[in-house]
């Protein structure tokens, strides 16, 4: 259709100029200035009466007019003069007969498929006044005008419409090396620059001056976009967008992606439009920017406070309330307590109380707890750094399941979910979990038929019994690791026996109940308790031993293997894990020795006198266990042992100045004196007091000598000391008192 046009317009240019030819031969007829002595025929030569030559007349005097621009063309070649001819006769609206007669003329049909060509390009005329969000171009009569000389059979051998402005449409150009844009509004700021060219596509050069910012999203903004009214639509470079954006640009037939090359997000998509390729803006996610900052000018909205509202302002916001109870101390204090203050909403909120929640599910299985705990800085030795609780709302029996990536965690919802409904022939009912996507299996709980309920972002008191639940087993996976002075990578062993006992231990909450007895209906059996971390000895594989070989490895104890009828146990010699039922134990013994790796290097356990002297035969714990170490045994040494040393039998007193004071604190250690037949050390005994309260007691009666003047001054006794002294100086003469 185009290059129909093209020759139609051809056509056209092709009519104009034979009747054209005419005016041009006549006006090579009339005389022309060519230079000095030049005349035609007889003729005399033509005389200027303003500069008194010849050659030459007033009106083509170069004195008068000023000499010609040598670069501009000349005025009276044969195209500007007929188009000058023209354009003058389209204006003027009159045309001979004979040149109407000569045009040709559009047939009816060849009319309308210009008209529908001129609307799908939206070549549509131009206003009479320009607008600022209009594109500069070349102005021509009016499109009624200009349909109607078409109509009429009158052409013009030049001819151009104006296209209306599309300064809501972003086109995406892989061929343009800057962003340009037509209109000012986009702008979230601008400043000016110094003046760069830019070229047109219709080969003109417009000067830009000014540049700025636009944002369409957080993740899609353009910087340094280039303002020039003269173009017609907005452009985005490709080039300058990906590179400032670090972005992929993927073009398809119909489609183009802006995807984010880090994040692999798309950031953008631009659809097909008229061949070309549109910037998809959506009222919503990309929003007009009317308020446009240029610099550091801008506009600034007065805001007035109601005269009710005075003091409420005066004293920073205070509450309706205090201002009620401040009315006997102003007594023009006027209290709306229907008025809504933002500031005091932006400025004051806080959180909603949350209730105690009392209900607990009637039934096993009725509501199952989710929730994921995790990362942890330390990996597991099996490289686990999450878990998964699981926690049954009737019951309060919890699961865990160790995690390498939270991508693990909607498989093993799935797998529990069908683990219980095999094993207990019971589908759950609720599920409740946070917000997390890898909770979010809306199909496969609508497939079970079980509601998922969700918590509100940042706010897991909503799903609190799960998050104290975790607590819970922190706390006693944190005491059996410094109990057993293992390294923290073991933290995944010491929470899976925490969570082993939680759910054997009675609890207050379920009527002094545990939780494995309300949900197996029985009461567990303990003897199988074992001190986490304690020395035991597991017999050898006959497969990995010679007849002379060790039958035993030393290790300790880690807990309870599912789906095994044995002891999860790790070799101290070797560090490996291993699964064994023949195993002997020594619970008191916690062989493990403390390293740098361990959570904590020393602790102690303090018996109460009461309960030791009440069940002497109970076996404590020991204070400190020391590590237990192998010592290889040395060879029998022959040599006699040197006889004991003699003794003497002579009763020992102790001296007379120390009869006052208790010497001998222990019973075991005091001396066999027969002459006090009820000596004081056998009732009195500092070891029931504290430290400080013991160092109290007995710097009672202790006499410490004094290190200043000031505190020996203090007492009489060497206060005398002092004067004798002074006065055995004077007496023999060895100091001397001068001035």
């Amino acid at each position: 259709m185009v290059i129909q046009e093209e020759s139609n317009n051809s056509s056209l240019h092709s009519s104009v100029d034979e009747p054209l030819s005419i005016i041009n031969d006549v006006d090579s007829r009339k005389p022309q200035g060519r230079g000095r002595g030049y005349f035609s025929g007889s003729k005399p030569p033509r005389h200027c009466s303003f500069c008194g030559k010849n050659n030459h007349t007033i009106e083509y005097c170069y004195q008068k007019h000023g000499f010609p621009n040598p670069n501009s063309q000349k005025p009276n070649t044969s195209v500007n003069a007929s188009s000058s001819f023209v354009e003058n006769e389209a204006q003027s609206g009159s045309c001979n007969d004979a040149s109407s007669s000569s045009t040709t003329s559009i047939s009816q049909e060849k009319y309308d498929q210009l008209l529908s060509l001129l609307q799908q390009v939206n070549l549509l005329p131009a206003p009479a006044v320009p607008t600022p969000s209009s594109a500069n171009h070349i102005h021509t009569p009016s499109s009624s005008n200009f349909i109607s000389k078409i109509e009429s059979g009158i052409s013009a051998s030049i001819f151009s419409c104006s296209i209306s402005s599309k300064s809501d449409i972003w086109l995406l150009d892989s061929g343009a090396n800057e962003h340009i844009v037509s209109s000012s509004h986009w702008f979230t700021s601008f400043h000016k620059i110094a003046p760069k060219p830019v070229n047109l596509p219709n080969g003109s050069s417009v000067l830009v001056e000014y540049a700025g910012t636009i944002h369409f999203t957080p993740h899609l903004y353009l910087d340094n976009v280039l303002f020039s009214p003269s173009f017609n639509f907005n452009l985005i470079s490709i080039s300058k967008l990906c590179s400032s954006l670090n972005c992929y640009a993927i073009f398809h037939d119909k489609k183009c992606l802006l995807q984010d090359l880090h994040s692999q997000k798309m950031i953008g998509l631009g659809e097909s439009y008229a061949g070309l390729y549109r910037l998809v803006l959506d009222s919503t996610a990309f929003p007009l920017h009317n308020n446009v900052s240029v610099n550091h000018v801008s506009t600034n909205k007065t805001l007035t406070i109601p005269s009710s509202a005075l003091w409420h302002f005066r004293l920073g916001h205070v509450s309706h309330n205090r201002l009620s109870h401040m009315t006997s101390l102003i007594p023009s204090l006027i209290v709306d307590h229907k008025a809504t203050c933002d500031i005091c909403h932006f400025a004051k909120q806080k959180q909603l109380p949350f209730s105690s929640s009392v209900s607990i599910a009637s039934s096993k299985f009725q509501l199952l707890h989710f929730d994921i705990w995790g990362p942890l800085s330390i990996p597991s030795v099996h490289n686990h750094i999450y878990f998964l609780t699981i926690l049954d709302d009737y019951s309060r029996f919890v699961w865990i399941i160790l995690l390498k990536n939270k991508s693990e965690v909607s498989q093993h919802v799935k797998n529990f979910i069908t683990l219980i409904e095999n094993q207990y022939h019971i589908t759950p009912q609720t599920v409740r979990s946070d917000n997390g996507p890898e909770f979010l299996l809306n199909s496969f709980y609508a497939s079970k038929g079980i509601f998922h309920h969700k918590s509100c972002v940042e706010t897991p008191q909503q799903n609190g019994r799960v998050e104290r639940k975790h607590q819970h087993i922190l706390n006693v996976g944190r005491a059996l690791l410094y109990q057993s002075k293992l390294p923290a990578s073991y933290w995944s062993y010491a929470l899976l026996h925490a969570t082993f006992i939680i759910n054997r231990v009675t609890s207050p909450t379920l009527n002094n109940k545990s939780p494995y007895q309300l949900l197996h209906d029985k009461v567990p059996d303990i003897d199988s308790f074992k001190v986490f971390g304690s020395l035991c000895y597991s017999t050898s594989l006959h497969s990995h031993r010679t007849k002379l070989d060790a039958r035993a490895r030393k290790s300790v104890f880690l807990g309870y293997a599912v789906g095994f009828k044995g002891f999860v146990l790790l070799d101290i010699h070797t560090r490996e894990i291993h699964i064994s039922r023949h195993v002997s134990f020594h619970e008191h013994i916690l062989p493990y020795p403390p390293s740098s790796s361990s959570i904590t290097t020393d602790w102690e356990y303090f018996p109460s006198d009461a309960s030791t002297a009440s069940n002497p035969s109970n076996t404590q714990l020991p204070h400190l266990p020391t590590p237990f170490i192998d010592i290889d045994p040395s060879p029998p040494d022959n040599t006699p042992s040197p006889p004991p040393l003699r003794r003497s039998s002579r009763i020992v007193n102790p001296p007379s100045h120390l009869q006052d004071f208790v010497c001998t604190l222990n019973n075991a250690s005091a001396s066999q004196t027969n002459d006090v037949s009820y000596p004081i050390h056998h009732y009195m005994s500092f070891t029931n007091l504290s430290p400080s309260h013991c160092a109290y007691s007995l710097s009672i009666d202790s006499h410490t000598e004094p290190t200043t003047y000031g505190e020996a001054s203090k007492f009489s006794c060497w206060n005398h000391a002092m004067q004798a002294e002074i006065t055995a100086l004077e007496n023999t003469g060895t100091w001397k008192l001068v001035d």
